[in-house]
């Protein structure tokens, strides 16, 4: 005698089809919701990703106005451990005016993650060429863009 598993009925498969796809749809309404909080970057400078001796930098320029200036960073790596002040030997310049760093308010050293705002003193009316250069890494690293107007 051959004994067969009993097929399940076409209600059962259409009741689980709709779970998994009300699941999902949960899962991208929060993940949308979670977005919507962060400031957006000012026009003309979006985000920019590079790499330094082995360590990924993402730069999201969040605030460049005259009120101040913050970027936020994110460093990465799978080697070694990121033990460097990100404030120490930073430095913007906008249109070759020198803006000096007041923090770093992110992770503290050691990992292989962190991130958080680089913030620097307020610019006059900021236009032109934003170069940030920045320190600690292995490698030199530097970010170029030309803020709109």
């Amino acid at each position: 005698m051959t004994w067969h598993a009993p097929r399940p009925e076409p209600r059962a498969l259409l009741a689980v089809a709709a779970l998994v796809l009300i699941g999902a749809a949960a899962v991208t309404v929060l993940a949308v919701r979670s977005d919507r909080g962060a400031a957006p970057a000012p026009s003309g400078l979006p985000r920019q990703t590079g790499t330094a001796g082995g360590v990924e930098v993402t730069v999201t320029p969040r605030q460049v106005d005259a009120g101040a200036v913050a970027f936020e960073l994110a460093y990465d790596t799978h080697s070694g451990a990121l033990d460097f002040d990100p404030a120490a030997g930073s430095q913007l310049s906008i249109a070759g005016v020198v803006l000096r760093s007041t923090g770093w308010a992110g992770d503290g050293p050691g990992g292989h993650h962190r991130e958080d705002a680089l913030r620097f003193a307020p610019a006059d009316a900021p236009r032109g060429q934003v170069r940030l250069q920045l320190g600690g890494l292995p490698e030199p690293a530097a970010f170029t863009r030309t803020l709109p107007g």
